[in-house]
């Protein structure tokens, strides 16, 4: 949706759409900004631009307008930032201040940001302090955009979180497991909801970020209140879920896969989100030796568009298993290679979507009367042979 001067709104036709999404991926892909805006920072910008040029009834002369409107926009945004944040679980030992390469532990007060030049006077920080009196602090500064800047920080305050964990480790009997350091930009990491601070170069003014529970509200009573088919296998699923003993082999898998669901949509870093998911398209599909990209980017293919819900259309089969293969690469990646920066949170989000279309499926075959894995799996070979042949 484009909102326009004059309280005007356009809707974009899918082509429109499509258009649209293609101006961001190609800036995306080729990386125009070396890493210091991500494809949201591009999304907003390009969003802004088009509204404006529909707005005064103007359109660019060439694809080097496009790219020098978005360039101007975004690049006003990149910034060098300062972050400080809360850190738990660990105490300093006759010093105000301790120096982790380019992060700092720190007692935090009013005085560090007087010495910084911080303009700080809009808010009540010594309140803020108070609530938080039982933390010591972390600070470090990266560039970027807001959410850019936000996320290298995060990262690199998990690896000096992280280093502090392994070497409290090496040093205990017990290694890490009495141990629990980490840093509260979130509520999923602290009780309620978290303070922590930041301001960039430009301004040195001081900004709070208060990180209430993530997420929208689901509203139980009307999204299971009417009698859909789709209702009536949500149901199911919770059948099988509680029953105490007597699972079939799919029943337990789709009780593995609902585990992993739970767990992947509460975790708050997005290359672990993937692979949790990911472990619940495995709970189905990954017992052959060998073949598992295979088996799983046409079992889930498979699944989505032949499905008892056919929530993907027959036509977008042969793209669909591209896409699927594509994310289960991204997992790979970070599985075996350790990668942890090459997720997007659109690739989580649509991903998340396919996986729950899944179990949903799997749960209408166990009212069709499948039993085992291999029942499913002799199913969703036979189709995709079909769709292979069909689109050939």
């Amino acid at each position: 949706m484009l909102k326009l001067t004059g309280n005007r709104t356009v809707f974009l036709t899918d082509s429109g759409y499509e258009h649209f999404r293609a101006v961001i991926d190609v800036i995306d892909k080729v990386d125009l900004f070396e890493g210091m805006a991500d494809i949201s920072d591009i999304w907003t910008a390009w969003h802004k631009v088009v509204e404006k040029w529909l707005s005064n009834g103007s359109e660019p002369e060439n694809a080097d307008e496009v790219v020098h409107a978005i360039t101007e926009l975004v690049a006003q945004e990149i910034d060098e930032h300062t972050f400080i944040v809360p850190l738990f679980g660990i105490e300093l030992d006759s010093v105000d201040s301790f120096v982790l390469g380019i992060m700092t532990i720190l007692r935090m007060s009013v005085d560090v940001l007087h010495a910084s030049g911080i303009e700080h006077d809009h808010i009540n920080v010594p309140h803020l302090l108070e609530l938080n009196k039982n933390y010591l602090w972390l600070k470090g500064t990266t560039r970027g955009t807001p959410h850019v800047a936000q996320q290298k920080f995060s990262d690199q305050a998990a690896l000096t979180v992280g280093m502090l964990a392994i070497t409290a480790a090496s040093m205990y009997e017990l290694g890490a497991s009495g141990f629990r350091i980490g840093i509260i930009m979130s509520p999923e990491e602290a009780i309620g909801r978290s303070v922590w601070f930041s301001w960039p170069e430009k301004t040195r003014s001081l900004t709070t970020h208060y990180a209430s529970p993530k997420g929208q509200m689901f509203v139980v009573n009307k999204a299971l209140g009417d009698e859909s088919d789709m209702v009536r296998i949500i149901y199911r699923t919770f059948t099988i879920l509680q029953k105490a003993n007597g699972r079939t082999q799919l029943e337990e898998a789709i009780a593995r896969a609902v585990y992993w669901y739970s767990d992947a949509q509460r975790d708050s870093i997005l290359v672990m989100k993937l692979v949790k998911y990911w472990s619940c398209v495995e709970a189905f599909f990954s017992f052959e030796n060998g073949k598992i990209t295979q088996a799983v980017t046409s079992g889930l293919a498979s699944t989505l568009v032949f499905g008892g819900f056919h929530f993907v259309s027959t036509s977008e089969y042969s793209s669909l298993k591209k896409k699927i293969a594509n994310l289960y690469s991204l997992r790979s990646r970070a599985i075996h290679r350790g990668s942890h920066q090459h997720i997007t949170e659109l690739d989580v989000a649509q991903f998340s979507q396919w996986v729950a279309w899944m179990i949903i499926s799997m749960v209408a075959l166990v009212e069709q009367g499948y039993t085992t894995l291999n029942d499913v799996k002799m199913q969703t070979d036979r189709l995709d042979g079909l769709a292979i042949n069909y689109n050939k």
